[in-house]
């Protein structure tokens, strides 16, 4: 945040006027106070919001990959201020003891 010059820490409509002043097209959060405020404000900037727990940089990079036409798409939608991206998990096995083993199905 310190190249920004925003404050540390910046609230939620500190970033996205900041991101708005400075012509980003895109916001890629996991919080969803920025679905509200583009409710409110209106875009740009756009949300990307992705629907996952906390991963790597290396399977956000992969899932943002993955998604990529969507993503363009999305960019050039004069509708749309908000894409989710979800992460589907499916059970792979189950052990006597019900604890489950998850596998990223992205």
């Amino acid at each position: 945040m310190e190249r920004t010059g925003l404050p540390i820490p910046a609230s939620d409509i500190e970033i996205f006027n900041w991101a708005k002043t400075n012509d980003f097209i895109l916001l890629l959060t996991r919080d969803e106070d920025f679905i509200q405020i583009v409710e409110q404000k209106g875009f740009p900037p756009k949300i990307i919001m992705l629907r996952i727990a906390n991963r790597s940089s290396d399977i956000v990079a992969a899932l943002l990959e993955k998604h990529q036409v969507a993503i363009l798409e999305f960019t050039q939608d004069e509708e749309q201020g908000i894409l989710e991206i979800f992460v589907a998990f499916r059970m792979s096995a189950w052990s006597k003891d019900t604890s489950a083993a998850l596998n990223m199905a992205f």
